[in-house]
């Protein structure tokens, strides 16, 4: 719906406030067990000084380049993505039923 172009008193632009809708990701946490089976479906599983990492493929993930034990790839239709652990925790909450009413309308 288009809104009517409104001025404020002192003559400015008035700004409407909104709340961006959730939506839901899938999301794995990559893990010492699981890092070979994620590099292959992301990238390539590289070691240096004992420590494994995932050199991401940008094709498929463009947000970064490299991913780490404790770091969380999210699944969105094809679309994934990496995040840092405290990102991650920032960004997103568990999804609990409760949700389910809100997010389909």
């Amino acid at each position: 719906m288009l809104k009517a172009y409104i001025k404020t008193e002192n003559g400015r632009l008035q700004f409407d406030r909104y709340i961006r809708k959730p939506f839901i990701v899938e999301a794995v946490q990559i893990t010492p067990e699981n890092i070979e089976e994620i590099a292959g479906l992301l990238g390539e599983l590289k070691e240096k000084d004992g420590e494994k990492w995932i050199l991401i493929d940008r094709r498929l993930v463009p947000n970064i380049r490299k991913a780490y034990v404790g770091w969380y790839i999210t699944k969105l239709d094809e679309n994934f993505r990496a995040y840092s652990p405290k990102v991650f925790e920032k960004e997103f909450l568990d999804y609990s039923d409760e949700w389910a009413a809100y997010l389909s309308e």
